[in-house]
């Protein structure tokens, strides 16, 4: 980083991070307060309790000394001391060990829920915003970071008010007992304590500056450092010979950490050390005169000497850690809590519309979806994707949506699953806007095999479920009649764990690696099992890792199974177009064609062409192919 005034700073950190009020940090510590306590009472009260134990076993351990010396200064025999060794010992033992048992094996599982809880809340907002939501960078920053720092977040906060409470509740009992040994002393403490004063709030900038910069710059690190450990980018990582690349890029953000620290590091160290040597060179010599003086003169006995030395540095000890405290929960946890309260109440449009007047639907129910004068473009985005279309699928009906990449196909599956709402026109499910009914209940109705299938690292039957799996007869049959189908059931039954084997190996040793292919056939059992249950079948180019014979054979067979329902292929490959009742031609998000394989060759159009280039090529291809085995 460029060298930089004290000024330049502070007028930096004037602009892009406004200093809070008390009035906005109490509002805060109230909104997280209110958080912790909705998921756990307990927590909130036993944080309390701890510090109430640990005040009274911190100031029994301040006074210890001083009565042991007392005592020994003032005669007392060793019967009584023992006796007073017992009392005292008596007492730390009933407030230690409720204290150890809060700290060590109460308070630590009950955080863990909460802060289960606290994530499993983002995780449940998160998936119901919109699509578009994850196309805006702040989004998407706050949830990383947010995300990262959720297990610590709302504990950093809740430590430092505790920390806050505990250093007011300590320091009136260490005030008190310097009170009634020698007011006078309180001075020195004053003096201590401004001076850590000015300590901290000169260092309170440059920590929070420190604390927003290597947490933007850190994001950067964890990525690369997430790439180097990822399944989903290991062979692509390596086909590449990428790692030095992406050392290089780690190597480079934890640079700008490193320099951002330093740089932080260095602003704060000349004050830091003209502080500590005030109060280790002037403020503490001149306590420990004073105490002297006051021994020797037989104001204060040598007890009342050991306990008030020890309680002034506790004291200020306590008080530094107050101010910090209050500086960390100022700026660090109140800018986490802004943070997550952001991210927790981002308005989410249409999921917020499933509210509980919306009509239900079943797909018994659905006789004609209507694409009225439909246009949309993305959020964020200008360009037209789809430009006032208009078509209807009747129950029944296999119907195919054909055209070249990006001619905007399988943007009407996402508005067909409200996914997205269109920007002008209307979409109708049996004359009824879709935005009347129940937003689950519309997407029950449909399922999908589509072109960028995930796989999940669970269980076979959860992927292919996409839900629980109980092993019911009823659940099993099912299970491998759509692994049947998708010739998949052998290779299931082979497994070690059959339809409970896990797929992939990065929770489970014995989880199955399968192939390309086998993942493929497994989004065809998901598919085929979701369609029974469902009336639209939509089929977004599952198979173009298909020869299109084999893609045509696929379909053909799909069509037979699921003859009384709804089918929608969405390809630029039109092996398959022949088996529609009418096909729809995009380009540019505009119907340019319609009507069936036969109409559409002989209008001799785009689609025509598409379709002859295409036969043509494969023609070639197989040519080639026999060519190749003659050879």
């Amino acid at each position: 980083m460029k060298k930089m005034t004290r000024k330049e700073m502070l007028e930096m950190y004037q602009e892009d991070h406004k200093d809070i009020s008390v009035g906005e940090m109490l509002r805060r510590v109230r909104q997280m307060l209110s958080l912790i306590w909705n998921e756990s009472h307990g927590v909130v009260i036993l944080k309390f309790v701890y510090i109430v134990f640990s005040t009274a076993s911190m100031l029994i351990g301040t006074l210890y000394l001083k009565w042991i010396l007392d005592a020994l200064t003032d005669g007392y025999d060793l019967t009584y001391l023992f006796r007073l060794i017992v009392v005292i010992h008596v007492l730390l033992l009933v407030v230690d060990v409720p204290r150890r048992i809060l700290q060590y094996r109460v308070y630590p599982v009950m955080q863990r829920r909460v802060q289960c809880a606290l994530k499993a809340k983002l995780m449940e907002i998160t998936m119901k915003k919109d699509l578009g939501d994850f196309e805006d960078r702040k989004f998407y920053e706050d949830n990383i970071i947010t995300f990262a720092a959720t297990d610590k977040t709302a504990f950093l906060f809740l430590d430092k008010l505790g920390d806050i409470f505990s250093v007011l509740l300590s320091g009136a009992s260490l005030i008190a007992v310097f009170a009634g040994i020698d007011a006078y002393i309180l001075l020195f403490v004053v003096a201590m304590l401004a001076v850590t004063t000015f300590q901290i709030q000169w260092r309170r900038i440059y920590n929070h500056l420190s604390f927003l910069e290597e947490e933007k710059i850190g994001m950067v690190a964890d990525y690369y450092q997430r790439l180097s450990n990822n399944a989903d980018f290991a062979a692509e990582v390596r086909s590449y010979s990428m790692r030095d690349f992406i050392l290089r890029k780690f190597r480079a953000a934890h640079q700008k950490i490193t320099e951002t620290y330093a740089f932080f590091l260095g602003k704060d160290e000349s004050v830091g050390t003209l502080c500590d040597s005030a109060v280790t060179f002037l403020i503490q010599p001149a306590l420990l005169l004073y105490l002297a003086y006051r021994v020797i003169s037989g104001d204060m006995g040598i007890g009342s000497f050991s306990a008030v030395f020890s309680a002034a540095f506790t004291l200020n000890s306590r008080l530094f850690s107050l101010i910090s405290a209050w500086s960390t929960m100022k700026f660090q946890c109140c800018w986490s809590v802004e943070r997550y309260l952001r991210v927790i109440r981002t308005e989410y449009n249409i999921e917020a519309q499933n509210t509980p007047d919306k009509l239900p639907l079943s797909k018994a129910e659905i006789q004609e979806i209507t694409f009225r004068n439909v246009s949309f473009h993305y959020p964020r985005h200008e360009e037209t994707v789809l430009d006032n279309m208009s078509f209807s699928l009747s129950r029944g009906k296999k119907i195919a949506i054909v055209g070249r990449n990006g001619a905007g196909k399988t943007t009407l599956v996402k508005l067909l699953l409200r996914l997205y709402d269109v920007s002008a026109g209307e979409i109708l499910i049996n004359g009824r806007d879709i935005r009347a009914y129940n937003i689950d209940d519309v997407r029950r109705c449909f399922a999908m095999m589509l072109q960028d299938f995930h796989t999940y690292q669970m269980t076979l039957a959860e992927n292919v479920r996409l839900d629980d799996y109980h092993g019911g007869d009823e659940e099993r049959e099912a299970l491998y009649e759509a692994l049947c189908f998708a010739n998949m059931d052998e290779k299931v039954k082979k497994m070690k764990h059959q339809e409970n084997s896990m797929v992939g190996r990065l929770f489970d040793d014995e989880g199955e690696n399968l192939s390309g292919g086998e993942k493929q056939r497994l989004a065809i059992a998901r598919g085929y099992l979701r369609a029974q249950n469902a009336e639209i079948f939509i089929l977004d180019e599952p198979n173009s890792a298909l020869d299109p014979i084999s893609e045509y054979e696929l379909n053909k067979k799909l069509m037979r199974a699921l003859n009384d329902q709804t089918i929608v292929f969405i390809t630029h490959r039109l092996s398959t177009t022949v088996l529609a009742d009418e096909i729809l031609y995009i380009e540019n998000g505009r119907i340019e064609e319609r009507g069936t394989h036969d109409e559409l060759i002989r209008l001799n159009g785009k689609y025509a062409d598409m379709f002859n280039k295409q036969a043509e090529a494969y023609r070639l291809e197989s040519q080639v192919k026999e060519l190749a085995t003659h050879v």
